[in-house]
């Protein structure tokens, strides 16, 4: 048997929620489909237009005269004694912030260039580069020597360091660095010159001397200066 299906009297009306207006934005006049129901713009575009902005910095003087009406007049005198402080404050700290930041002229210690450098950048040494002061830390000799004897091989080490060491001046009461300057008498001299215009080259020239190249090259220097 089938059951009758229940009707509504034709008298009865559904009861419905009251419909809200739209809201519409203040710059295009479109509606808002934002639900929060402080948002006046219906995207960023209008918030960002002139007409946005103006729009709400009307709102926003409208609550800051809002709020200035609603203090007594103490705390409005102790608002505005606040706000002086505050703004004598800041222009002290953004004088001194120019003290600190005005560049001084300094040497560089290594090439003689001038730099500039803030007074918080001001130290003992001044360089103009990292590669000057990597070449004046070389000749001052402040470098780790372990470091060296990790990156080097024995050969570069002995060649670099003893270059370093030939440039050093010697003890009080020792010998002097480097090669000993070998000493040319004048007929040694006049020899080497007579042979070499005759076309002798350098090892021919220091065998017949007993002369080392080395040496005869630095006579012939000497002569053709």
């Amino acid at each position: 048997m089938k059951r009758a299906a229940i009707t509504e009297p034709p008298s009865a009306t559904r009861v419905t929620a009251a419909s809200t207006p739209p809201r519409l934005c203040l710059v295009c006049a479109d509606e808002i489909p934002d639900p929060r129901p402080r948002q006046v713009f219906c995207n960023s575009a209008c918030r960002r237009s002139p007409e946005g902005r103006r729009s709400e910095n009307k709102k926003r003087s409208a609550s800051h005269h809002a709020y200035w009406a609603s203090l007594g007049p103490k705390k409005r005198q102790q608002r505005l004694a606040d706000l002086v402080a505050r703004n004598r404050s800041e222009q002290q700290r953004a004088v001194v912030s120019a003290a600190k930041n005005e560049q001084v002229e300094l040497e560089c210690e290594f090439c003689g260039a001038r730099v500039k450098r803030s007074p918080s950048q001001v130290f003992e040494h001044t360089f103009c580069s990292h590669h000057h002061r990597g070449l004046w830390l070389w000749e001052q000799g402040r470098w780790s020597k372990k470091l060296v004897n990790e990156l080097w091989r024995p050969e570069t080490r002995r060649r670099k360091l003893g270059h370093r060491a030939s440039r050093k001046p010697p003890a009080p009461g020792g010998l002097p660095r480097g090669r000993p300057r070998i000493e040319v008498t004048q007929k040694q001299r006049t020899e080497i010159e007579l042979l070499d215009r005759r076309g002798w080259g350098r090892p021919a020239i220091a065998t017949a001397t007993s002369l080392s190249d080395r040496v005869v090259r630095r006579v012939l220097s000497e002569i053709r200066a």
